[in-house]
């Protein structure tokens, strides 16, 4: 009988080896791995445990093959500052995320997404979330779906675990679609966790249903 790869517990001076070997399929992080550049994945692999820290600006682990995702953190460092295109708190867009599931299917479980403009984007691939899922600290928001120039589908979330987004705010929604229409992207949410509006063209998700109205409309007795 054949057995499945064991997964190899590395270290950052051999996981960039490890990733580029096409008969490994299953990685297991020890530690931290700081990471200079993106990394892509071009087969369908596994990755668990231990944290990814990326530090410069539109960097990401990109997986254009799927795989599944396991109780990693992902964290970017980078600076993304505010810009005034619109008002003084809108965030610089670098397309700085965590993780990038291109064009493919995957599963993330047990995640853990910190800094970046978003922590996770869903790439004209279908994506289901598994556990929980926790968001902190993004300049725009957490997750973003979305049907890419070279994408022949639109982006799906499947939502099958817990959500955590500890810095959640109008205009900041821990889901979004880069769009109003399913052509674009959608958003299955099993547990019932999410209230949608349509803000700035986009049908954005919050945890708290309070988040999804602007603040400065509300009128007070």
């Amino acid at each position: 009988m054949e057995r499945s790869q064991a997964p190899l517990q590395v270290t950052p001076r051999v996981f960039n080896q490890l990733v580029n070997d096409p008969t490994v399929d299953k990685i297991e992080i020890v530690g931290t791995i700081p990471m200079t550049e993106t990394l892509k994945v071009d087969r369908p692999v596994t990755i668990t445990g231990g944290e990814l820290t990326f530090s410069q600006t539109g960097q990401n682990l990109v997986l254009t093959s799927g795989g599944t995702v396991k109780g990693v953190v992902i964290r970017n460092t980078s600076g993304n500052g505010t810009s005034r295109r619109k008002a003084a708190s809108d965030p610089v867009w670098s397309s700085t995320y965590g993780l990038q599931v291109y064009n493919s299917e995957a599963v993330v479980e047990d995640c853990t997404f910190v800094g970046g403009n978003a922590g996770l984007l869903v790439n004209g691939s279908t994506v289901t979330l598994k556990g929980t899922t926790t968001i902190s600290g993004m300049s725009f928001g957490g997750i973003e779906v979305s049907k890419g120039a070279s994408t022949p589908n639109p982006g799906v979330l499947n939502i099958e675990g817990t959500l955590v987004n500890s810095g959640e705010s109008y205009g900041k929604p821990t889901v979004w679609v880069d769009g109003t229409t399913e052509a674009e992207g959608k958003v299955n949410d099993s547990q019932g966790q999410l209230t949608m509006a349509v803000i700035k063209d986009q049908n954005q998700y919050y945890l708290d249903p309070a988040n999804a109205t602007d603040p400065s409309t509300e009128v007070t007795e």
